[in-house]
């Protein structure tokens, strides 16, 4: 299902798309890279993430 709500999205992200896909903050998004939550590397100085990176971290997040 997550597939479908990101097929606008191209398949390596950056930091703003990442927040935009999760609806959080850039500022977030570094805290959950830097916490090893979701994985991303480094090209230059800007943070890249891959899309599918981003659903498996919404697929192991707990439903409350």
């Amino acid at each position: 299902m997550e597939n479908n709500l990101f097929d606008n999205y191209p398949d390596v992200l950056d930091v703003i798309n990442v927040a935009e896909m999760l609806k959080i903050s850039k500022v977030k998004v570094y805290e959950l890279i830097h916490d090893k939550e979701i994985k991303g590397f480094l090209i230059g100085r800007k943070f890249r993430i891959l899309k599918k990176e981003v659903i498996r971290y919404i697929n192991a997040v707990p439903i409350v």
